[in-house]
């Protein structure tokens, strides 16, 4: 008959099978938002969160206070949605592992600012670019807003443009409106094929 185990040794074992599905679970949910953040941002800062976690804060105050007003009108539908899910996932706790549990609260917690800000650029912008012909307009996503900040050629990458009288504008997530950028480079690419270029346009 074989003699049972000491109860330091099972304390002992259980305790290590405990901290090995911690840092495996912590591990998992780190890679996840690694992954979570190469979707929204880039491959380039998902690579550097992994090394230094602390930058997902540091990216996370930088563009709040690049666009403070635009940021709080992005959080705040957020947070309405994020309190209604809230709920469901309460009600769905007990079937789901706590795992998947922690991973859907994650990216809830990442995403729905970013959703919503997609929205709100959409609304903000789509007024304008919507009355001016597709020659004299252009724009980019949230994601791609986010992503970069000056172009690979040296001039300015605008959020959104648009060319009245000959005369860009450029977005301003700060001013949340279009402002005028006589000194834009990148318009000379493009006013030549605006039919508004020389004639009477009303500003954005």
């Amino acid at each position: 008959m074989t003699d049972a185990a000491p109860p330091s040794t099972c304390d002992t074992e259980s305790k290590a099978e405990e901290r090995a599905y911690s840092v495996g679970t912590l591990l998992v949910l780190h890679c996840f938002i690694a992954s979570q953040i190469s979707l929204i941002l880039n491959l380039w800062e998902a690579i550097v969160y992994t090394i230094m976690p602390v930058v997902i804060f540091t990216n996370a105050v930088e563009l709040v206070n690049s666009a403070p007003l635009f940021a709080s009108l992005c959080i705040a539908p957020a947070m309405l949605a994020f309190g209604g899910i809230r709920r469901i996932l309460r009600l769905a706790k007990t079937r789901l592992p706590p795992l998947i549990y922690m991973l859907t609260w994650i990216a809830l917690l990442l995403w729905l600012p970013v959703i919503c800000g997609e929205g709100l650029r959409r609304a903000l912008m789509e007024p304008v670019l919507s009355s001016t012909p597709q020659q004299c307009r252009g724009s980019v996503d949230l994601f791609e807003s986010m992503q970069r900040k000056l172009s690979s050629d040296g001039f300015r990458l605008p959020h959104a443009w648009v060319i009245r009288d000959g005369q860009p504008w450029l977005w301003s997530y700060r001013s949340l409106r279009f402002e005028p950028a006589p000194d834009w480079v990148g318009a000379q690419l493009f006013s030549d094929d605006c039919p508004l270029s020389g004639q009477t346009g009303s500003d954005p």
